[in-house]
């Protein structure tokens, strides 16, 4: 599913340089943090990133809830799932996610 795809780098993307992989990891803990309003320098804030990969969660959840007996298992990019798993459940911190 295209919403499930990994977070957006903005300029960032394909940089490897110190300061440019601490603004990307600081960006999105700030967001499974609940800072959604951080922005990825010319990318998505956390609104954007919420807002795709939670309606593609909740077409699958209703998927498998019409299903009897039905599961679903989600593949996606580590930092997205690491960020939605923090913002999004009860049970996994966002210190321990990141």
């Amino acid at each position: 599913m295209e919403g499930l795809q990994e977070i957006e780098a903005g300029r960032l993307e394909k940089l490897s340089d110190r300061e440019s992989v601490h603004r990307y990891l600081e960006t999105v803990f700030a967001w499974g943090g609940g800072d959604l309003d951080v922005r990825m320098p010319g990318g998505p804030d956390g609104h954007d990133f919420f807002e795709r990969f939670d309606a593609n969660i909740a077409a699958i959840a209703a998927s498998v809830a019409n299903s009897s007996g039905a599961s679903a298992a989600v593949f996606s990019h580590g930092a997205a799932i690491r960020v939605w798993a923090a913002r999004r459940t009860t049970n996994v911190p966002p210190e321990f996610a990141g």
